[in-house]
């Protein structure tokens, strides 16, 4: 199983060409029944300058505060 870990990921707000190599990645792992699991300071809902599309998918596992 492939599993990718991810700090701050918060950082990425306003870089769009992080947002969207993560984009990839993430499909990426998902259609190969991997795992990624990220943590940040903002609730997903609260990113500034990211893409609705990360946030939703953000929110779509398990959300701890």
């Amino acid at each position: 199983m492939q599993l990718l870990l991810i700090d701050d990921i918060d950082c990425i707000s306003g870089h769009a060409i992080a947002q969207e190599v993560l984009y990839q990645v993430y499909n990426t792992l998902r259609e190969n029944q991997g795992r990624l699991a990220l943590s940040s300071r903002t609730p997903p809902h609260r990113l500034l300058e990211t893409e609705e599309y990360l946030k939703s998918r953000f929110q779509w596992g398990m959300t701890v505060n």
